[in-house]
């Protein structure tokens, strides 16, 4: 029988010295970014990467009329720095954020919101802001990016790959700067759009 195994995240341990617990030389290790396939020690197990990719209704477009970045992540609380709670309580204390996902109102979030009315309830923020330090590109940010909605990062994991500067967004390694992006985003409609 065919053996596939399909990985959506990197390594939740050492970040590059982590071995790949399925370990088949004839199966498939698929991989849904290329990051994600480099930080992986896939041993000898034969490796795929196929883009993950999400399906928004045809209905659905960027308005960016809430003047305010949204970011979206379950268990934030929980999951710390490596998602980035310390980033976003940082940067929220003079950038108007909102937060959603599983158990945002720990952090004095608006709760969750359903998967299939997600991409419609983010389609009216002004920008995304993704505060991850290390992880795939969450399913979110893909919905955020296809409905044209402006993307605002860490330049770290696959994130680079799919944001250009002042095209996408911004990404920087220095949440400081940041900063001047996402204000100006908020001021500037016609610069979101």
């Amino acid at each position: 029988m065919p053996r596939i195994y399909l990985e959506h995240d990197p390594p939740q341990g050492h970040p590059t010295d982590t071995r790949h617990w399925f370990d088949d030389p004839h199966g498939l290790l698929r991989h849904v970014t290329a990051f994600n396939a480099l930080m992986w020690d896939n041993g000898r197990t034969p490796t795929l990467i196929i883009d993950h990719g999400v399906l928004i209704p045809k209905e659905v477009r960027y308005g960016g009329e809430i003047a305010r970045g949204l970011v979206v992540v379950n268990h934030l609380r929980q999951r710390g720095r490596r998602l980035g709670a310390d980033i976003f309580q940082q940067v929220r204390e003079d950038i108007p954020l909102d937060l959603v996902g599983m158990d945002a109102e720990s952090l004095g979030g608006l709760g969750e919101v359903s998967p299939p009315e997600l991409p419609r309830f983010a389609a009216r923020y002004r920008f995304f802001f993704h505060p991850v330090r290390y992880t795939s590109l969450g399913l979110a940010l893909l919905e955020a990016m296809t409905i044209g909605m402006p993307i605002v990062g860490l330049a770290t994991t696959e994130l680079t790959t799919v944001i250009e500067n002042g095209v996408h967004g911004f990404v920087d390694t220095e949440v400081r700067r940041l900063r001047e992006p996402m204000w100006r985003l908020i001021a500037e409609p016609a610069l979101a759009r």
